[in-house]
């Protein structure tokens, strides 16, 4: 009898689910986990080698095949919109996996980027420099150097902060330091706010609450979707 879906990450057996993932604190390695594991051994996994001694990076399941890595974009998408963070979700999905990572906060920075004037190109040639990284296309010393020539954005707020948002990515894989991504998170959703005509009086209590990181939680999302490595 085939196992019943959890009705959330709904490529993951609610059998496995209940072995290796605490409802308290579902972070993306137990969710990742129980999607790798077959549901009729997820109990003895669990007690035998824990969440950390379960293979569950992308890679393992590009290994299964190409229906095994889908499932696994849609697994990584799908707990990204569980979050109440968008800086915490960006940074922890980094922390799984840095390409993907940096493939997401691309896809979040190109939302602020119309509100870069037009003379200022170095956030936008930054964030396409990072999506050649992505795909191996530049290394990480090579993309690091994109990162000053952004800090120098200027014109309105939201310009400047766009800027400063793309320079916080294209330093993550050089520095390799993801805390930088909650950085981007936070200077993308900034931009946002002043481009939507929001003011330095008005500005929001609570930056990861507002409806402007809720969008770009859904960016994030869907950016795992769009991932263009493929196996």
């Amino acid at each position: 009898m085939p196992s019943s879906m959890h009705p959330t990450f709904t490529r993951v057996p609610q059998r496995s689910y209940d072995a290796l993932v605490d409802d308290r604190d579902v972070t993306i390695d137990a969710v990742m986990a129980a999607l790798a594991v077959d549901p009729l051994e997820a109990e003895d996994a669990f007690k035998l080698f824990g969440v950390d001694g379960i293979p569950r990076t992308l890679q393992h399941f590009a290994d299964r095949g190409r229906g095994a890595y889908v499932q696994a974009l849609e697994t990584l998408s799908q707990w990204v919109r569980t979050q109440d963070s968008l800086r915490l979700a960006l940074r922890k999905l980094t922390l799984y996996d840095m390409r993907i990572g940096m493939w997401a906060a691309s896809q979040m920075v190109r939302e602020v980027l119309p509100f870069v004037l037009p003379r200022y190109e170095a956030p936008r040639l930054a964030i396409e420099a990072a999506e050649r990284w992505v795909v191996g296309e530049i290394s990480d010393s090579d993309l690091y150097q994109t990162h000053l020539p952004c800090t120098r954005t200027g014109g309105t707020t939201a310009s400047r902060i766009a800027g400063e948002a793309a320079s916080s990515v294209v330093v993550v894989p050089h520095l390799r330091s993801p805390e930088f991504m909650e950085t981007a998170a936070l200077e993308a959703v900034q931009a946002l706010f002043y481009a939507g005509g929001g003011t330095y009086e008005s500005r929001r209590p609570n930056w990861m609450r507002s409806p402007e990181a809720w969008k770009l939680r859904d960016v994030v999302a869907d950016a795992c979707l769009s991932y263009p490595v493929i196996p």
